[in-house]
């Protein structure tokens, strides 16, 4: 819920990408939690995007991970399309689980 409203970047390899480098888009928005926990966004993806990251942009060297992509192309009931991520809080205690793991 703390990063509905942000800014956000996506980088990623969608499917119908024509070059060995990434696409990047800069400057999309989470939009909202829905109710079955997928934060809504707006970033320009396509079918083949999903697990790509959604990141902060802090400093050259610092991106801060937000979410990962996992579905494109919902069509809300005002006409708007949106796509779905899961935030890193859903993953935060299987990372924090192998941080253990391998810095005993």
């Amino acid at each position: 819920k703390t990063i509905a409203g942000k800014l956000t970047n996506y980088i990623g390899y969608p499917g119908d990408w024509p070059t060995a480098t990434p696409a990047i888009h800069a400057g999309a928005q989470f939009l909202n939690l829905d109710p079955s926990g997928l934060m809504l966004h707006n970033a320009d993806t396509t079918p083949g995007t999903s697990g790509s990251g959604m990141y902060r942009f802090i400093t050259d060297n610092n991106l801060q991970i937000q979410a990962v992509n996992n579905s494109q192309n919902w069509q809300l009931s005002n006409g708007e399309v949106v796509n779905g991520a899961a935030t890193v809080d859903k993953f935060r205690s299987t990372f924090e689980h192998y941080r253990k793991a391998w810095n005993p």
